[in-house]
């Protein structure tokens, strides 16, 4: 198993050194007996080689990792949330960090066809979304009974270990 924490380094609108006792939530994972990772989560190479070490060690059965991929959020936790407790200066840093605007540099600096990559990517994303939007919109409204579904897991019954 691989766990993936996004670390946007706030829990709504508190800082996360003041919401966990620890400096990284990849540190909690010795406390439940495996491994945990840290990771630039702007920095898709970097992303890449911590999820392949971790995927590694899972098939080969050394047990779940923890990968704590450090990013942030630009925005507010949900659309009232206006994220006036974070200084303009902290945005700015963040922003000059942005991991699309990153990945496009790369591309453009390995002399790939960037402009193409982007044109297929964007017709790629609006032919998904508008796919998505047909299946939604032709399917039928759910039974009563079937709203109640998939919503938590099932207890296990532990008398059967």
């Amino acid at each position: 198993m691989v766990f993936v924490c996004e670390n946007n380094f706030y829990a709504y609108s508190t800082p996360n050194d003041l919401q966990f006792g620890v400096d990284n939530v990849a540190d909690r994972a010795a406390g439940y007996g495996f491994k945990g990772e840290i990771v630039s989560g702007n920095d898709l190479h970097a992303v890449l080689k911590t999820a392949k070490k971790a995927i590694d060690r899972a098939r080969k059965g050394d047990g779940p990792t923890l990968v704590e991929c450090k990013t942030y959020r630009y925005h507010g936790h949900s659309e009232h949330d206006r994220a006036d407790y974070r200084e303009e200066e902290e945005v700015i840093t963040w922003e000059s960090r942005d991991p699309i605007q990153l990945w496009e540099v790369y591309l453009q600096k390995k002399k790939y066809d960037f402009a193409a990559i982007q044109a297929e990517t964007t017709e790629e994303v609006k032919r998904t979304v508008e796919e998505a939007v047909v299946f939604a919109e032709a399917s039928p409204f759910p039974d009563g009974p079937e709203a109640m579904e998939d919503l938590y897991a099932m207890p296990i019954d532990t008398e059967a270990m």
